[in-house]
């Protein structure tokens, strides 16, 4: 199973093509409903809608891997309305996330 692919900075001792996990925060995951400069994004399916105050979160199931990840949005104006099962593009910006190397399939690369 590769995943989906992740563009990075360089840095440390990842390497192209090595198996990866990352850690990201849900408000910094970003819902692009237009044109985006993001090197990360994706098509993911809404698979759920959670309102919480002044914020919604959405889980999403990735195309590709299904990996399931949440995002959590500021509820506001100008929001689109979104219901489950609908497709929609997520990124996030290289800076906001955190790799962490799965050792075990990396080192067979090397």
């Amino acid at each position: 199973d590769r995943g989906v692919e992740i563009v990075t900075t360089a840095g440390s001792d990842i390497y192209p093509n090595d198996a990866v996990s990352i850690s990201l925060r849900p408000e910094k995951v970003l819902l692009i409903t237009g044109e985006s400069e993001l090197k990360n994004t994706f098509s993911a399916t809404l698979m759920d809608i959670i309102y919480v105050g002044e914020t919604t979160k959405l889980k999403i199931t990735l195309q590709g891997d299904g990996e399931e990840i949440f995002l959590k949005l500021q509820n506001r104006k100008g929001l689109p309305r979104l219901s489950r099962g609908d497709e929609v593009r997520v990124g996030w910006d290289i800076d906001d996330m955190t790799l962490f190397q799965d050792s075990e399939m990396s080192s067979e690369r090397r």
